[in-house]
């Protein structure tokens, strides 16, 4: 049987800091394929993942989850109050809004883990809102 998992709500990750250079934002607009200049919107997910303060790894772990057993995103959603800009000191801010079991008869056993990540700049405004729903599959099929 597997335990319950971890009351993580309202946990508050370390967050942290993210400035987009001109390099980056062209590289992956060049993979994009979109042939847009500025930054791509795509981007603010890249931000997001790489100023929580953990590792992903960290993350699943909080979880007790074990990443090499494969978490995968389930939902996304991004809301912009701005674009997002190259040479801008943006703060991220990251929560842990719950963590849930459920059954499934594909998957077996199963958490969500939801998570909102904020991104500022550094004035305090807002730049961007995503909220995650990431799968992380206990096996042992239903």
């Amino acid at each position: 049987m597997i335990a319950a998992p971890p009351e993580l709500a309202g946990h508050k990750l370390p967050g942290g800091r993210y400035r987009i250079s001109a390099a980056e934002a062209a590289e992956l607009c060049r993979l994009a394929q979109g042939g847009a200049q500025g930054v791509n919107p795509a981007h603010a997910t890249v931000v997001s993942l790489r100023s929580l303060g953990v590792s992903i790894g960290e993350l699943c772990a909080l979880c007790d989850f074990d990443l090499a057993d494969g978490p995968f995103l389930g939902e996304l959603s991004i809301d912009f109050h701005a674009p997002l800009e190259t040479d801008v000191d943006y703060q991220v801010s990251a929560t842990i809004e719950g963590l849930s079991r459920h059954p499934s008869r594909q998957l077996g056993t199963l958490d969500k883990l939801r998570f909102r990540v904020d991104v500022f700049r550094p004035t305090g405004e807002p730049v961007v809102e995503l909220r995650y729903l990431w799968i992380l599959p206990r096996g042992g099929r239903t």
